[in-house]
């Protein structure tokens, strides 16, 4: 999960989960405070990045495939996908999101050039206020919280069966469960709900 901060021109990460840790080699303190497309690099002129830039500026939502550099500088196909999170109010301070290494499904002959990118959706999403978020929330089972804590941290479902004690197989079921409660079709929107709803205190 990653969160970013729109009051700021920078637009700086103002938190991250363990995946983003394990993907780019960075630490959360490393990376926290740091604008959100410094894991570019010197890569910056790719048309994808002009569109993610475009979409978090207006607060609308993005999915894009692009290039993307970890700490160790090798380069890693980056899918990016964020949402913006209202607060009570209406007013939209922050983009959550999800970014996965999707390098071994990236074509090996297109080396340089090749990506697989969405448009940005036209219309925003509407998002949840913080009452409405925390009500959703509020009607979970121990167990969902429980499975809705390791997505926030970036847990797969075997890491979170490990962590519960439970089989990967139930998790899927608490998983598919807690999305149905919370109204949300990707794990994207299961975190913009879970942002809205506090669980995640940006830094």
């Amino acid at each position: 999960m990653i969160v970013v901060a729109l009051d700021d021109p920078a637009l700086p990460f103002c938190y991250l989960n363990r995946a983003f840790e394990v993907i780019t080699g960075y630490s959360r303190d490393e990376a926290l405070g740091r604008p959100w497309s410094f894991l570019f690099g010197d890569d910056q002129l790719q048309p994808e990045v002009a569109m993610a830039r475009i979409a978090i500026g207006a607060r609308v939502p993005v999915a894009v495939t692009l290039r993307s550099y970890r700490k160790d500088g090798t380069m890693f196909w980056n899918a990016f996908r964020m949402l913006p999170a209202l607060e009570a109010g209406g007013q939209t301070a922050y983009m959550v999101g999800v970014m996965r290494d999707v390098t071994h499904a990236i074509d090996p002959q297109f080396k340089t050039i090749a990506t697989s990118s969405r448009r940005c959706e036209d219309e925003r999403l509407a998002g949840s206020a913080s009452a409405g978020a925390r009500t959703k929330i509020e009607r979970l089972s121990s167990r969902e919280g429980d499975v809705l804590r390791g997505l926030v941290e970036g847990g797969s479902n075997k890491a979170i069966a490990r962590d519960l004690n439970l089989s990967p197989r139930t998790i899927e079921i608490y998983r598919a469960n807690l999305m149905a409660k919370l109204g949300a079709r990707t794990l994207a929107e299961v975190l913009r709900v879970a942002f809205t709803a506090g669980l995640v205190v940006p830094s």
